[in-house]
């Protein structure tokens, strides 16, 4: 086993105690490792790293918050802005504005920034409610303080193309950051109740509590709840920090993980 290799790599007086952080999603279920530090190591402040591009850490990290939320989105908006845009604390400022705007009429989103040939950013949002063009223009605008920005809304069809749509390849301009673009952020988020998907099981423990969880996850793949890996082993993301493996997940993995804990809470006692 590849994460159990990693783990016993990690074990001795250098380290501390490994902890592995056990999630247990609507799809799909995620075992990941904590990173250990070393016993002289005390942990710094990081300071913020240059973004140049969207990485796989954040792709992976879109793909998964889209497809295990709860929330539907019946329309996909893109805001454009009319003139040059090359800091993007001012356009995260006016696309705070325009969320506050869907949020107070009880509607949740998710946004992605990307890049035209012109350099200019542009963003796409997906909306939980289907408002009229018009309100989305006066509203778009009204933040900008400008009548030129150019406002699109259609109707979502299909979520599974949208999201094979935001989820561009990494090496498209549109995810790469123009050099004269100043302070850039985060590719994307979510805003709004219900928006940010959530666990239905988290769990924090020592390895040894999480190795009968990780016997249970391989038994039910092999039992054929594969929809995530056909072969019925668990498959490591890509872009992630440290290892993290998915195996299936839903409401029923919930429960039989909250029994095997309870066995193992029952034999140590």
């Amino acid at each position: 086993m590849p994460i159990q290799r990693t783990l016993d790599s990690l074990r001795g007086p250098r380290f501390h105690a490994v902890e592995v952080k056990t999630q247990v999603w609507k799809h799909s279920t995620r075992i990941r490792k904590v990173r250990a530090l070393k016993l002289s190591q005390k942990p710094s402040k990081s300071e913020k790293k240059i973004v140049r591009g969207l990485s796989w850490k954040s792709a992976a990290g879109l793909r998964h918050a889209l497809s295990e939320t709860d929330a539907t989105f019946p329309q996909f908006v893109t805001l454009t802005f009319p003139c040059p845009v090359e800091d993007d604390r001012e356009a995260k400022r006016a696309l705070n504005a325009f969320s506050e705007w869907v949020v107070r009429r009880k509607a949740c989103l998710f946004w992605k920034l990307e890049f035209m040939a012109n350099s200019r950013p542009h963003f796409h949002l997906l909306v939980s409610k289907s408002f009229p063009l018009r309100e989305i223009q006066k509203a778009w605008r009204s933040v900008l303080n400008s009548s030129d920005a150019k406002v699109t809304a259609s109707d979502v069809h299909s979520q599974r193309s949208v999201n094979q749509y935001l989820i561009k390849k990494l090496n498209s301009p549109q995810n790469i950051v123009p050099a004269t673009y100043r302070n850039m952020g985060r590719f994307w988020g979510c805003k709004g109740l219900g928006a940010r998907p959530t666990p239905l099981l988290e769990i924090s423990a020592s390895e040894e509590v999480t190795v009968p969880v990780r016997r249970l996850l391989r038994s039910l793949n092999k039992l054929g709840l594969k929809k995530l890996n056909p072969r019925g082993k668990p498959r490591p993301d890509k872009g992630c920090v440290g290892h993290n493996y998915r195996f299936c997940g839903g409401e029923g993995v919930a429960k039989a993980v909250e029994r095997v804990l309870g066995a193992c809470d029952d034999v140590d006692a």
